[in-house]
């Protein structure tokens, strides 16, 4: 991944590229999906990957946390999105709507715990029960059961990270 946030970019950030094309390659070699962490980078990632391409198996954006323009730059490359705490946030407008649009083909749910905790578990780590105040976040913008989203998110799971046969 990258990770271009200036207290963590220092002087890293032609090594943080070189080897994301490196780990690109990688996965293009070995037919396996990619895990994308992407942090304050989604141009440039995009422009890597116009470049490059995208590994045949693509993957997912690891705790999307973007607008529905971004996500649909990365769903037109064949890649998925997972979201996680921060859409539960009362102050992520930009999210809700990306996951509003968001087709339920490329959507994810995941915690990253322990870290981006939701609202209610602010100030403390992130447990894995979080994944069910994800998971009703997603249904009320999508209108559909929980259920529902816990089911999709799982058969995309599968569909994306199962052994090519």
């Amino acid at each position: 991944g990258l990770d271009l946030r200036p207290h963590i970019e220092g002087d890293s950030r032609d090594l943080q590229i070189q080897i994301f094309e490196d780990q690109l390659a990688l996965a293009e070699a070995s037919a396996k999906p990619i895990v994308l962490h992407l942090v304050q980078c989604h141009d440039e990632a995009l422009q890597i990957f116009n470049l490059w391409g995208v590994p045949r198996q693509k993957g997912i954006v690891h705790s999307f946390n973007g607008s529905w323009q971004k996500a649909q730059d990365f769903i037109k490359l064949g890649l998925s999105l997972s979201v996680g705490g921060p859409l539960v946030r009362t102050d992520n407008e930009k999210l809700r709507q990306a996951v509003r649009e968001i087709p339920l083909s490329h959507l994810l749910i995941e915690t990253d715990s322990p870290d981006q905790p939701p609202e209610a578990y602010k100030g403390s780590l992130n447990p894995l029960t979080s994944l069910m105040l994800v998971a009703a976040e997603v249904a009320r913008l999508k209108k559909i059961s929980t259920q529902e989203v816990l089911e999709t998110s799982t058969r995309n799971f599968k569909r994306i990270f199962s052994k090519p046969e």
